[in-house]
């Protein structure tokens, strides 16, 4: 069981074996929230998670180079789509 010191600031150091465990990093968050546990009141320290975003696709994106990325080529295509789907 570790302790955790309280000071003057209300600051606490969690130990490292509590952060390795529930995989806390520098600049995280955490939650408290408040349990009954045999009539008494305990607070359960958990990671805040956030939705963390995988950003390492950007930049992958397959380019179509067989099609004509030209102005008049795309008004086109969409002319030609657009009276296919009158008849």
């Amino acid at each position: 069981m570790g302790t955790i010191k309280i000071t003057a600031k209300r600051q606490a150091t969690i130990p490292a074996e509590v952060c390795d465990e529930l995989g806390i990093q520098p600049g995280d968050s955490v939650s408290l929230t408040p349990i009954i546990i045999n009539d008494q009141r305990v607070w359960v320290m958990a990671p805040k998670t956030s939705a963390k975003v995988d950003w390492s696709w950007i930049g992958q994106a397959k380019v179509n180079e067989t099609k004509s990325h030209d102005i008049e080529d795309i008004r086109a295509s969409i002319g030609a789509r657009l009276g296919a789907d009158k008849s």
